[in-house]
């Protein structure tokens, strides 16, 4: 009984220091999203300054930053050599069950391909990709479906217009030049919570864990439009 119960207390304390370490490396990229230095950066127009900070002085494999307002989606990315890397990765390299969040390594970096994914854990403390569940909501839908995707030349307003859970090899979804035709006619089939999207513009995937089935995803679709 005294082995269980050091066994459990030990994984509650491995729990706790990984929800911790990420907070300490989110809090870290933060400073570069909203720390003082970045206010005070009067960078050049359609320059974000921040993300080529990110790339020059943590890591070069960072192309962006995703912010979803009011929830905790609000994180660098990086495009990874392969997709594998970044699972038990943080941005530093260091390993993390909590990884990082990161683009396909098949996507363009540009994100001039149709369908862009970009992956992260399903962390039961909401961060990373923890909260894209919300989503299947529909009153939270409703009151959530904008973002922001800030490349270091570009920034992306995001309208999220479909919620739907896929497995892991669903080619369509996890295709960055699928048929577009068949992709928006798939989505709309199969969505849990679904707005008409905007068929003539780009699309963002967020993929994370799910647990209805054996390797379930859930994927928030998002059209993209740079400012």
């Amino acid at each position: 009984m005294t082995a269980i119960i050091c066994l459990s207390g030990y994984n509650l304390w491995g729990i706790s220091e990984l929800y911790a370490q990420e907070a300490r490396v989110k809090g870290n990229l933060a400073e570069y999203r909203y720390g003082e230095a970045a206010a005070a950066m009067v960078a050049e127009p359609r320059v974000n300054q921040f993300v080529i900070d990110l790339q020059n002085e943590v890591n070069p494999d960072i192309v962006g930053w995703l912010t979803i307002p009011d929830i905790y989606i609000d994180y660098s990315f990086a495009l990874p050599g392969d997709n594998s890397f970044y699972l038990k990765r943080d941005v530093y390299g260091h390993q993390s069950a909590a990884g990082s969040l990161f683009m396909d390594c098949r996507c363009a970096q540009d994100l001039s391909d149709f369908n862009t994914i970009i992956y992260g854990h399903n962390m039961k403390n909401s961060s990373m990709f923890g909260d894209l569940k919300l989503f299947a909501d529909e009153d939270f839908f409703a009151q959530h479906a904008q973002g922001t995707l800030f490349l270091q030349d570009t920034t992306y307003d995001l309208k999220i217009f479909a919620c739907l859970v896929v497995r892991a090899d669903n080619a369509l979804i996890y295709g960055p030049s699928a048929q577009q035709d068949e992709f928006f006619a798939y989505v709309k089939k199969n969505a849990r919570v679904y707005q008409e999207p905007n068929m003539e513009e780009n699309v963002v995937t967020l993929s994370t864990c799910a647990y209805e089935f054996d390797d379930a995803r859930m994927v928030v679709l998002a059209n993209i439009s740079a400012r």
